[in-house]
Parts: C-alpha cells; sequence; structure tokens
C-alpha cells in the first residue's frame, strides 16, 4: 500500500511551446497537473509509494492520464474512470512574472468525487493523507469526500497534509475561509502561502500565520515563501529555512507542490522540521526549471548530487 494518499483531481494541462496570449500561442504540450497528483509525482520521484484516488473520464484525456501515472510508478487502482469529460487547463506566460491558469473543469469526471471512493483499507497502512483546498472547491460532493477522508484518515491513525491551494476562480475568499476554517483542527501538517494567510486570516508575518495556526490544532505548519524560502514551526519553534535560487526558473506552477513532496518525503525519513523543509526547497527550486507543472522534480539520485552527496560522473 502507497506512504503517501492524494485524494484530488488531476487535469491534462495545455502548455503552450513559446510565450504569448493564448490567442496568439498556436501549438501546445499535452501534460499533466493537479495539485494532489503533483504531490504524488514528487514523493514518487524521491523513491517513495504514492497513490491518487480521483475521478477520471472515460475518455483520451483521462487515459492519457492513467498511463502517464504509471509511468511515474504511482498506484491507481482506487482511480475510477466515469463518463464524462476529463479537466482540462491552458497555461498563458507573458514573460512578466507568475504563469496564468484558464481552467475547463466545471462538471468535469473530478469534479464528482464521492465519499465512497476512499475505501477504508486502502488508507490503513498510509503514512499521509493528503489533500487541498483546490478539492475543497470542486463541488459539494467533493467537499463531502475531502471532509470524510480526512475523519477517515485520523480514524486510522493516518496523518492528514493539507495545502491550502487557494483558487478563487473556484470560490470566493468568504466561502474560502469558512470551509477552510472548519477542517484546520483535523489537519496534522498545514501548508500555506504568505499571500493565502493575509487573505484567509488577515495576518502579515510568516511567524504570526505559524503561531495562529499552530494554536488552532496543526502540530506542523510551513508557510512557502517561494524565492524567500519558507517559515515552518511546530512544538519545538518556529524556524526560517533558504530557498535555493541558483536555479534557471522558467515556470513557478507546482514548486509549491514540489515543497510538499519533499516535506513529506523528509518526514517519511524521520528527518527533522527543518530538514525536511530544506528538502521541500530543493524540489520547489528544481520544479521552476521546466514549463511542465512537475517534469523538472527531481529523482533522490539528483537530490544527493545537489547535495554533493553523489559522485557525479557528466561524461
Amino acid at each position: 500500500m502507497p506512504e503517501v494518499v492524494g485524494l484530488g483531481e488531476i487535469m491534462v494541462v495545455m502548455d503552450p511551446i513559446r510565450n504569448g496570449p493564448l490567442s496568439s500561442v498556436e501549438l501546445f504540450r499535452k501534460a499533466i497537473g493537479g495539485a494532489e497528483g503533483n504531490v504524488c509525482i514528487g514523493v514518487s520521484r524521491l523513491g517513495h509509494s504514492a497513490g491518487w484516488i480521483g475521478r477520471l473520464g472515460n475518455d483520451e484525456f483521462g487515459r492519457f492520464i492513467l498511463s502517464s501515472l504509471r509511468a511515474e510508478n504511482i498506484d491507481v487502482s482506487c482511480v475510477k474512470v466515469v463518463e464524462g469529460f476529463t479537466g482540462v487547463y491552458f497555461k498563458e506566460r507573458r514573460g512578466l512574472g507568475d504563469t496564468k491558469a484558464f481552467y475547463y473543469r466545471k462538471g468535469s469526471a473530478g469534479s464528482t468525487l464521492i465519499p465512497e471512493d476512499i475505501p477504508k483499507e486502502y488508507l490503513r497502512n498510509a503514512k499521509f493523507f493528503h489533500t487541498t483546498g483546490i478539492t475543497l472547491a470542486l463541488s459539494e460532493s467533493a467537499r463531502e469526500t475531502v471532509i470524510h477522508g480526512i475523519e477517515l484518515a485520523k480514524s486510522l491513525c493516518v496523518q492528514v497534509s493539507f495545502d491550502i491551494n487557494l483558487r478563487l476562480k473556484l470560490w470566493s475568499k468568504e466561502e474560502a475561509k469558512e470551509e477552510i476554517s472548519k477542517i484546520i483542527p483535523k489537519i496534522d501538517i498545514f501548508f500555506l502561502t504568505l499571500d493565502e494567510g493575509k487573505i484567509l486570516f488577515g495576518l502579515d508575518s510568516p511567524e504570526k500565520i505559524v503561531e495562529y495556526i499552530l494554536s488552532l490544532g496543526p502540530h506542523t505548519v510551513c508557510v512557502k515563501l517561494g524565492k524567500e524560502g519558507s517559515v515552518v514551526g511546530d512544538n519545538s519553534g518556529i524556524y526560517s529555512v533558504p530557498a535555493f535560487t541558483n536555479f534557471s526558473s522558467v515556470d513557478n506552477v507546482g514548486a509549491g507542490d514540489g515543497f510538499v513532496s519533499g516535506f513529506l518525503v523528509g518526514q517519511l525519513k524521520g528527518w527533522n522540521l527543518k530538514d525536511s523543509a530544506l528538502l521541500g526547497s530543493i524540489v520547489g527550486a528544481y520544479a521552476t526549471t521546466t514549463t511542465g507543472d512537475n517534469d523538472g522534480y527531481p529523482t533522490w539520485s539528483e537530490v544527493e548530487e545537489f547535495l554533493g552527496k553523489r559522485e557525479v560522473v557528466r561524461r
């Protein structure tokens, strides 16, 4: 059984071959993306087992996602293929900063998740159950499935990992705050960005955000700061962890999910909070080196090379 189980929606990503407005871009590369799926891929690349629970449409895009996940050694035994369409999103890069996303996912197969999609026995031996605010926002039934998954994981003593991943194209700030606040006490490891802390909790200091969320129940909180690294905290204290900026960055989409996957792998290895966050920073930095959401995630061998723990023979 997988060590990390992700619940959510994976979509086909139409990744433009060149920068520019979508109205003028002619060619796209087909790939896959989706927060929980990205985390599973990151975990698998680092040598640990991961499984994804979700729904795909009975279409060519759904089949493409399944074959892509199998190629990444992701367990897909709990994936359901249903009538309906698989969600798609288009990326737009203008060379001016963050990549924009245009979603075509409303009513997709991935949004029709129901609580019965999560087999109890599948979670029993997992170490982490990971999901995000994106899945909470997809539909009422997806929200019920997230809550059921969290409660089921807690009953099995499986740690719950949750990343806000705020998507204001899917729901309002008010609704996001209300629904996320309900589940915070049930979360073990809570991830968010500084902007999300400002928007949802009115706090503009990473340290204050960590302190506040720790007071609500989670035992670990990670505030992702992009090029500034992260601030992480647990009952041992609050720590600032640097980013790695000596990478040639071309696209930041997927970097936050990369951080999560690296952090969870650090925890699986029994590492302390700061070392886990450093691994998260490495994976996040690698993620920015490619235009794909998860193409740049490193293998464990590449991490060891980066840390100088493995001899590199280039030629």
